[in-house]
């Protein structure tokens, strides 16, 4: 049924955005960083719940857990030691050097990229972390594309009613 309703419309048109409107509940973006530093990147929230285009109502409570979902979107390429993290481990583990390590895998890193990579994966896991990007609730002291926090009238206050919801 959704994919009937969807397929034919054009992706800029406002039909298209009308039916978005009835199944998405919640789009919310936040910036997250790496837990090494680097720039701060969008990260959205999005809640979608089918419920609206099928005008089902509330008072079936059964339905809900089946067509409402919760998804996090990064909607930025990961940095490279990022990209490269989990494969990079992977081959460390098997005894091979950086500079191996390099080599084989895709895109032509560095060893620097393969040794930041590995550097980053050992923070996390010292963290006890799944994911190395982090949420960024407070200006960062150590950005320094961020000046404006630094001047004497900046004050950094979250909306009212804020309350985070990206992990």
């Amino acid at each position: 049924m959704f994919l009937e309703k969807f397929q034919n419309l054009a992706w800029d048109s406002f039909e298209l955005a009308d039916l978005l409107r009835q199944i998405i509940c919640q789009f919310e973006v936040r910036l997250v960083r790496l837990i090494d530093g680097g720039h701060l990147l969008p990260r959205a929230r999005v809640i979608v719940d089918l419920s609206g285009m099928l005008q089902i109502s509330a008072s079936t409570p059964e339905l809900e857990k089946f067509l409402r979902r919760e998804f996090t979107l990064d909607l930025f390429e990961p940095p490279q030691r990022e990209a490269i993290r989990e494969a990079s481990v992977a081959l460390a583990v098997q005894g091979l050097t950086h500079g191996e390590i390099a080599a084989k895998l895709p895109g032509a890193p560095t060893k620097t990229a393969v040794t930041n990579a590995i550097a980053l994966d050992r923070m996390m896991r010292a963290m006890s972390l799944d994911s190395p990007f982090v949420l960024v609730e407070e200006r960062p002291d150590n950005y320094s594309k961020l000046r404006r926090h630094k001047h004497a009238r900046y004050q950094f206050m979250p909306l009212p009613g804020f309350t985070p919801l990206l992990q």
